[in-house]
């Protein structure tokens, strides 16, 4: 623990100019400061002191990637990238993967993403891929949810923004709906619901791990309901 400390301290202290590799990554806000969102290291504040650390970090993530290439170890290999950029690393490696590791693998990045809406037409494309055994998208007990569903089924979408008031992440659940329409407005702001219909047989999967019952269905199948 005190080598590490050690450690820690001489990279504060050390001096140096931050890796080139940063530099299309690097961003700045008037509050913040210097913000750097690289596929490998992510730090929200990154002030020229901590240069070295981040030059440390790049180099340790790029090595254990290249492990994990070397031995097809193919989660490691993908979440080993940040959250934003796992996509991404997922899409280098589709030819490297069978059906089953394929879905559930791309269920899992769905699961943790916080930015599908950027995303949208990769997601489009990935989830809408000919591949086999699609189920696994989902676990043994979000398959039986989804095989239980009616035949139409309600579905509602919540967003702060009016131009995401459609998308292809629902949930079944109107109370869940109206959080994520409300979570990040401001007292004065009012969250949008949107409500709609589609068909069970065209919903690509139900996903729960994370307590929100959603459902996943690209937008053509989608049924807008009028309040």
């Amino acid at each position: 623990m005190a080598k590490a400390c050690q450690l820690a301290q001489y990279l504060f202290d050390k001096q140096e100019p931050l890796a080139e590799e940063f530099e299309r990554y690097v961003s700045y806000d008037a509050q913040l400061g210097r913000i750097v969102r690289h596929p490998l290291v992510y730090c929200i504040v990154a002030p020229p002191e901590i240069n070295a650390v981040l030059n440390q970090q790049l180099l340790a993530k790029t090595r254990a990637v290249r492990r994990a290439e070397e031995e097809c170890n193919w989660y490691l290999y993908v979440y080993l990238h940040e959250r934003a950029y796992r996509l991404q690393a997922f899409s280098q490696i589709v030819d490297e993967i069978d059906d089953k590791t394929y879905w559930r693998m791309l269920g899992d990045i769905w699961t943790d993403s916080e930015n599908i809406w950027q995303n949208e037409a990769e997601w489009q494309m990935f989830l809408s891929a000919k591949r086999a055994l699609r189920r696994h998208l989902m676990n043994k007990d979000e398959c039986k949810v989804l095989k239980a569903l009616p035949d139409m089924v309600y579905i509602f979408r919540g967003s702060s923004k009016s131009e995401r008031r459609v998308g292809m992440s629902w949930t079944t659940e109107l109370v869940k709906a109206e959080w994520f329409a409300n979570r990040f407005t401001k007292p004065q702001d009012v969250g949008f619901v949107t409500s709609a219909c589609v068909d069970k047989k065209d919903i690509i999967a139900y996903i729960n791990r994370r307590g929100e019952d959603e459902v996943i269905v690209l937008q053509k199948h989608v049924t807008l309901v009028q309040h």
